[in-house]
């Protein structure tokens, strides 16, 4: 207020006076001027708003990785299931290792806190995953060596080892229940539409224009395995072709030919740079990555592969723990790896409906796709960028990926447009979706929400069944049922009636009592030791078993009255008003 404006005021007049002690030869006109720029200064910082440049921190990154380089797999194209291990090799965990430590020299310096984001493993907020095969748990081990280098692994000094561990534990899945990082797999529906693809005129028409060049390759001792009756390699194993070399020329490349690996390769060499020519290796890899492009594109793979993924992520993003289930109870992740494949890559730019943008749609060993995520310092709202760095050769570069079909920035979009852009997809969606009947997520009904799972519908073609519902069925159960009921206790009521008028006459006439076989009623001799009179059945066996229930039996046997006709041990004394009086 005036204060205010009076202080402001005796600054800009100090300022005035000093300018004049210090530089008496300077003409009034210059001090005039000093004055009055001093009180424009104070009028402006008085009505002008208080303006703090909006600062955006990096808080969180996730990368999904492809694994380092592998022995050569095989793979099936119907069902792309794998039937050789595929394991790590040493250029592959030295592959991760690089990345690791790019991964640390790109994000530590850049994020909110630089003198704490990556530099020591900290479990809580930390989160290294894999799917459940070597090669992948391997990478991400790797990987973890040249994120956290050192006493970055130990921070606390406690390690009682002769070498620094590398103390950062690395999580998997079930493979049957890896519906995140291998959903390629767990997919029927989409192994329906590969078939469908497999058939289609755009597979079939690439097949034909290039049948002499597939009938060479099947001329080739290599790759005769994969030829079909046509004498082809069929346009579906050319990627097995192409895994064959690439992992040749990866290992064997030039000065590596007398590494370990390179001579463990079957014929490594030969393959690398023999098997075939430059030319023929460039058709290779350009048909390859159009197959692969076809198999795992939107078009065909929609969101079949990378949404359960990606709904992890956002979930993260969000301030959510490990896990769709949690609800802010674990301390926020700021790190997440998930060590997985390039099919996991690809199907997570199809899951945002993104074609690849590379050349090379097949990734490289070690390529990452980057989610980070940033914080505005003053609304507190999240952005994300998606950043992919094609492999670990030193001329790949991290590139930025278009989001402009998500939230219509090209580079940057809140996290809340990527949630509006998924939509209503979950983990109960997926199962319906790709005909899952194997995963637990999909067996017990959880999506990580609580909801339960609704199993697919039962198709039922006979149509007289729909007029009666389970209602209907149920109600009709219940009635008949009462009815047994009543029934019954009528026909025992009257049995029992019967029974005691013979009784009684017995009684009054002295006749022995009539005997029932087990034909009439089920006996229950338990309340007399097994017989009558406590005498057992096997001592006594000219005395027919008594009729009753063994309750009563048990009364009558104690119930003997001395004073009046006292009764012999192979007699039952039974005052037929109290039996009849117990049985109502």
């Amino acid at each position: 207020g005036m204060a205010q404006l009076q202080q402001r005021a005796k600054v800009a007049a100090r300022s005035v006076t000093q300018s004049r002690e210090m530089n008496p030869r300077r003409s009034p006109s210059h001090s005039s001027n000093l004055a009055r720029s001093a009180g424009v200064a104070v009028l402006w910082s008085l009505t002008a708003p208080s303006v703090v440049a909006a600062q955006e921190l990096l808080t969180q990154v996730h990368v999904i990785t492809r694994h380092g380089s592998r022995y050569p797999l095989r793979k099936d194209a119907s069902d792309l299931s794998e039937s050789t291990p595929g394991t790590l090799t040493a250029f592959g965990e030295k592959q991760m290792y690089d990345l690791g430590q790019w991964i640390h020299e790109t994000y530590a310096a850049n994020s909110t806190d630089p003198a704490a984001f990556l530099q020591s493993f900290a479990s809580s907020s930390m989160r290294l995953e894999s799917s459940s095969l070597e090669r992948t748990i391997v990478s991400a081990n790797s990987l973890a060596l040249g994120l956290f280098a050192g006493e970055a692994r130990d921070p606390t000094l406690e390690s009682l080892l002769p070498v620094v561990p590398a103390n950062v534990p690395v999580y998997t899945h079930d493979m049957v229940n890896d519906i995140y990082m291998r959903a390629f797999d767990k997919c029927p529906e989409l192994h329906d539409r590969l078939q469908a693809l497999y058939l289609s005129d755009e597979w079939q028409q690439l097949e034909t224009e290039n049948d002499q060049f597939l009938a060479q390759l099947a001329e080739t001792t290599y790759f005769q395995p994969y030829a079909n009756q046509n004498g082809i390699v069929p346009l579906e194993q050319i990627w097995n072709v192409y895994d064959t070399i690439f992992v040749a020329k990866t290992e064997c490349s030039e000065g590596h030919e007398d590494l370990a690996t390179c001579q463990s390769i079957s014929d490594g060499v030969d393959l690398a740079r023999n098997v075939l020519t430059d030319e023929q290796w460039v058709k290779v890899m350009d048909l390859a990555h159009q197959a692969e492009l076809m198999k795992y594109g939107p078009k065909t793979a929609d969101k079949l592969i990378g949404i359960n993924l990606i709904q992890e992520i956002v979930h993260r993003m969000m301030g959510g723990g490990i896990g769709l289930n949690d609800d802010n109870g674990n301390q926020e992740i700021e790190f997440s790896l998930f060590s997985a494949h390039y099919a996991t890559i690809l199907g997570v730019f199809s899951a945002l409906d993104k074609t690849f943008f590379s050349q090379e749609v097949i990734p490289h060993y070690a390529a990452a796709l980057i989610f980070e995520v940033t914080e505005r310092s003053d609304t507190a709202q999240r952005f994300f960028k998606l950043t992919y760095k094609g492999d670990d050769r030193p001329n790949s570069r991290a590139v930025s990926i278009d989001l402009s079909n998500i939230c219509g920035n090209s580079l940057i979009c809140p996290v809340s447009s990527l949630q509006q852009f998924l939509g209503a997809w979950s983990v109960e969606r997926w199962c319906n979706e790709c005909a899952n009947e194997g995963a637990n997520q999909c067996l017990t009904g959880q999506d990580g929400s609580g909801k339960e799972v609704t199993p697919p519908a039962v198709v039922n073609d006979n149509d007289d069944d729909d007029e009666y519902p389970a209602e209907f069925g149920f109600i009709l159960g219940l009635i008949v049922g009462a009815i047994g009921v009543v029934v019954t206790f009528f026909v025992q009521r009257r049995f029992y009636k019967k029974l005691l008028e013979e009784q009684k006459n017995q009684a009054q006439n002295n006749i022995p009592p009539a005997h029932y076989d087990d034909s009439q009623m089920q006996h229950n001799n338990d309340g007399v030791n097994g017989g009558v009179g406590g005498v057992p059945l096997e001592e006594a066996p000219n005395v027919p078993p008594s009729p009753l229930p063994a309750q009563l039996v048990s009364r009558a046997t104690s119930a003997v009255s001395s004073d009046e006709s006292p009764a012999t041990n192979d007699e039952v004394v039974v005052d037929p008003v109290d039996v009849e009086r117990e049985l109502i």
